[in-house]
């Protein structure tokens, strides 16, 4: 789901979401940008504009829709902690301005389509296993590059080990998997994750069993 932060901008507004008069803003957040990544904005204002002036970040893919209409992806600068925008008709004054506070982005997780961690699985859910790289609470894709994961299959003493480059499990995986036992436990580790920035991360390992 894409995730667009509403702004409803009539005269100015005060730091953090606060405002005069008329004006009013919703934003999802509680009007937060995160950083090191392009976070998309809705802009909605009641008096018209056609010039948008960033402070603490970057536009990215401005468009202007009409006369009170704006989309864009702000991208913060590394070290700001707010960064603001501001509204204005040509070369006039500035009309409409607010300010958001700029968060370190939440660790990415991985998830399972079906099932959690700790999960007792069939044999046909775990044939459609799929792992998917999120973070969660944050309702718009945030683009994470997998690096690679393990796969350990274990029955008492017996224990396999596999490895992926991608977040797709290989032939070989989904064989062990297949002829695993009952009783059999599954651990994905060393989940491996690029984030926008270039940083890597390690996701919780998950640990399935096979029912």
């Amino acid at each position: 789901m894409n995730y667009l932060l509403n702004l409803l901008l009539g005269l100015a507004l005060l730091p953090w979401g606060q405002i005069h008069a008329q004006a009013t803003a919703a934003a999802l957040h509680q009007n937060i940008l995160y950083a090191g990544i392009e976070n998309p904005v809705d802009i909605t204002s009641v008096q018209k504009f056609n010039n948008l002036r960033l402070s603490g970040g970057s536009a990215v893919e401005l468009t202007f829709n009409g006369e009170r209409h704006a989309q864009l992806s702000v991208l913060p600068d590394e070290q700001a902690q707010t960064v603001s925008i501001a509204l204005r008709w040509e070369d006039g004054p500035v009309h409409s301005a607010t300010v958001f506070r700029v968060r370190p982005l939440p660790d990415p997780s991985v998830v399972l389509r079906h099932g959690q961690s700790g999960d007792t699985l069939s044999s046909a859910a775990l044939d459609e296993l799929q792992l998917r790289a999120t973070v969660i609470g944050i309702d718009f894709d945030v683009p994470l590059q997998w690096q690679g994961f393990q796969l350990a299959t274990s029955l008492r003493e017996l224990e396999q080990t596999f490895t992926s480059t991608s977040n797709q499990l290989t032939p070989a995986m989904r064989e062990a998997i297949h002829s695993l036992p009952s009783g059999g436990r599954l651990e994905f580790s060393d989940m491996r994750l690029q984030l926008p920035n270039g940083v890597s991360h390690r996701a919780p390992s998950i640990v399935l069993y096979k029912r």
